[in-house]
């Protein structure tokens, strides 16, 4: 039980310092990021969660990245 208070404890000290630091509305446009990269997932070698090797697969090259790049939607791997 100590550990669960002990990571609770810590969250949300990050959590409070997170806020102060980049404010409320920062902190709940981080959700639409989330959800933004939920559907589009990442196209590289790195990635190596399930979505990222069906997009790698299904997307060209993933050896090669663009920071500013992300596959299209695909219901098929969402």
């Amino acid at each position: 039980m100590a550990f669960y208070r002990g990571v609770a404890a810590t969250a949300s000290l990050i959590g409070l310092c997170s806020l102060a630091h980049f404010g409320v509305q920062n902190n709940l446009d981080y959700f639409s990021v989330l959800s933004y990269l939920s559907r589009h997932g990442e196209a590289l070698w790195a990635n190596q969660s399930v979505n990222g090797i069906l997009i790698a697969c299904s997307h060209g090259d993933p050896m090669s990245w663009n920071p500013t790049v992300y596959p299209p939607y695909r219901a098929s791997i969402y």
